[in-house]
């Protein structure tokens, strides 16, 4: 009898532990899936040989789509990271390293219809392109959720049974105009930096918007979760789309696409700047060459923007005294 007081909390921990090692190895899992399939994609359907392309837009749609995918289906079993540990120091440490995951695995991809529309308003994109680009990620959004509620419903872990039928967790902790203002300026902040950043060494750039993209998360995630990422959004919040669409429309994709559109024009402009060995040009970064993410960092030159949600409301939630983090940078564009 002596001993039955403490063998409880000694059986919950070891349970809790357990249950994250595998939530962290579908993490895995999921980044090893779709790295497979992008190298498939690109073995398939290469650049040279036209009697291997059926179409010369089916390979970036499949790509864009892919890296989305990664992008949202991570960022939901974050969100069970985020029930099964609330520690806030957990939390935007995971933030941190799949931002860099997600920024060293996806170069080349949007994964953020604001990238794509910011490339067209430039000119430097096709609207024809643009919006083929777009569908993908939408339907990359989507299908990372069906994957996930697929996944859950094996009950793996216990927290998967409870999330796959959880109704919609509202991550806005503010009115409208407010929530709206909160990711318009985290969007604004993360494409300025991307900007300023694209003469730094790849390498090095994916490192330092990883870490902007946590202290965002820090910053605003208790307010609206910091995704600004619209299909990221849809994602994680679908239930929510569906009961109050007008409302999060305007908070999680009018907000960082106007938000983006104000960013700071590049540092570079207008001037010699040298570039470091290894870096690559204005030019060259913004036609895909690095990754951006919400603010994930895959995208063009940036860090996919993935906003990464914590706490208990969609996205890595990070929970101290009232402290609320979400977890979702990835996307970029």
């Amino acid at each position: 009898m002596g001993g039955s007081p403490t063998a409880g909390p000694k059986v919950w921990a070891l349970g809790d532990l357990e249950d994250t090692h595998v939530s962290l190895g579908l993490l895995g899992a999921t980044v090893v899936l779709v790295g497979l399939l992008r190298v498939v994609t690109l073995w398939g359907l290469p650049d040279g040989d036209p009697r291997r392309r059926p179409g010369p837009r089916l390979r970036p749609f499949l790509m864009e789509l892919l890296a989305t995918f990664q992008l949202c289906a991570c960022t939901h079993e974050l969100t069970v990271q985020a029930d099964l540990n609330p520690s806030p120091h957990f939390g935007l440490t995971l933030t941190y390293f799949f931002t860099v995951i997600h920024g060293l695995t996806l170069t080349g991809s949007f994964c953020n219809p604001c990238a794509v529309l910011q490339k067209m308003a430039m000119e430097r994109l096709a609207v024809e392109t643009g919006i083929l680009r777009i569908l993908a990620q939408m339907a990359g959004a989507l299908l990372a959720r069906a994957y996930m509620v697929a996944v859950w419903s094996l009950g793996l872990i216990e927290q998967h049974r409870a999330d796959r039928h959880r109704a919609c967790r509202n991550p806005m902790r503010t009115d409208v105009p407010e929530a709206c203002l909160v990711e318009a300026i985290c969007s604004f902040i993360f494409h300025s930096a991307v900007i300023q950043l694209k003469y730094i060494r790849p390498k090095l750039r994916i490192h330092l918007q990883a870490a902007l993209i946590t202290f965002l998360v820090f910053a605003g995630g208790s307010i609206t979760g910091a995704v600004f990422n619209p299909a990221l959004a849809l994602s994680l919040h679908m239930k929510c789309f569906q009961g109050e669409f007008h409302n999060f429309a305007i908070v999680y994709w009018v907000g960082p696409t106007a938000g983006k559109r104000g960013r700071l024009p590049s540092a570079g402009k207008g001037g010699s700047r040298r570039r470091p060995p290894g870096s690559v040009s204005g030019e060259a970064s913004e036609q895909g060459h690095a990754t951006s993410f919400p603010g994930w960092l895959p995208q063009g030159g940036d860090v996919g923007e993935a906003a990464w949600l914590s706490g208990k409301s969609p996205g890595l939630g990070v929970r101290d005294h009232g402290f609320e983090c979400r977890l979702c940078p990835l996307s970029a564009g």
